[in-house]
């Protein structure tokens, strides 16, 4: 079977929180629910997965393919809905698009 979302020993430390040596896979065709108390990492692990945030240390693949490395690739096949609206009300539909597939922490667009 085709594993869709891949995590290896995935760290990533906070001031006050830290995601420890986190591992899940998801195979094609099934469907997972992050379920946790506020503060349990359900947000970290998704924005990790997005390449939102950097992780700290361990690996991310999603269709194969390091979330880093093949971002564009990546965001391409992907669609997932923000808890609020996280975009300028006056940006197009076009120039959301466009800030998504640009690192701004590296000043780069993919």
């Amino acid at each position: 079977m085709d594993t869709v979302v891949e995590m290896k020993n995935v760290t990533k430390d906070f001031r006050n929180f830290k995601l420890d040596n986190v591992s899940l896979t998801l195979e094609k065709g099934y469907t997972m629910g992050l379920v946790g108390a506020n503060g349990a990492g359900k947000t970290t692990i998704i924005k990790l997965i997005m390449n939102l945030l950097r992780k700290d240390s361990g690996a991310i693949n999603l269709f194969g393919m390091d979330n880093q490395l093949h971002e564009k690739e990546i965001k391409k096949r992907i669609g997932f809905v923000y808890d609020e609206n996280v975009y300028p009300d006056h940006l197009r539909l076009d120039r959301i698009g466009a800030v998504i597939l640009c690192d701004l922490s590296h000043g780069t667009c993919i």
